[in-house]
């Protein structure tokens, strides 16, 4: 399974304003969090709670276009 998630893929049911399934960013090697506890590439959850800035705005473009949820 691939953690590293384009930000235009559809949600997953994991997915809310404050964090998402996977990592979004463009470039997750260059992220201030890749790599620690925080990071859905690197916990074993998966989940990073610190998406990126606009990772809001787009969650809620995603849903408004009700890709998945």
């Amino acid at each position: 399974m691939k953690y590293h998630i384009d930000r235009n893929e559809p949600l997953n049911e994991l997915d809310s304003e404050t964090q998402t399934f996977g990592c979004r960013a463009y470039n997750p090697e260059i992220c201030k969090n890749c790599m620690n506890d925080t990071c859905g590439l690197y916990n074993e959850s998966h989940i990073c709670t610190t998406p990126p800035r606009g990772w809001k705005r787009q969650y809620n473009y995603l849903k408004s276009k009700n890709t998945k949820l």
